[in-house]
């Protein structure tokens, strides 16, 4: 099943959200039978998520940016846990 991307696009990824998949015309997979109504909460609801996700990025950004020596110490961590594995 096409799940929904950002701005409203279809791609083979999970949907944005699983509650999107209850909506007929994304189940079905034919975008174009939906509600106005419908789309347009979608899209709303698109916009929402992309703007936590963008919050959520800027805020990890300016923790990194006040921490800086523990920040290299994780991403370090990280590094050498998935060559480990």
């Amino acid at each position: 099943m096409p799940a929904l991307l950002p701005g409203g696009m279809l791609g083979d990824g999970p949907p944005i959200d699983p509650g999107l998949a209850t909506i007929p015309a994304i189940a079905s997979g034919d975008p174009l039978k939906a509600d106005p109504n419908q789309t347009s909460k979608m899209i709303d609801l698109a916009q929402v998520q992309g703007q936590v996700h963008a919050q959520s990025v800027q805020k990890v950004g300016e923790i990194a940016d006040k921490n800086p020596d523990e920040t290299v110490s994780i991403i370090r961590q990280w590094l050498h846990e998935s060559a480990s594995a």
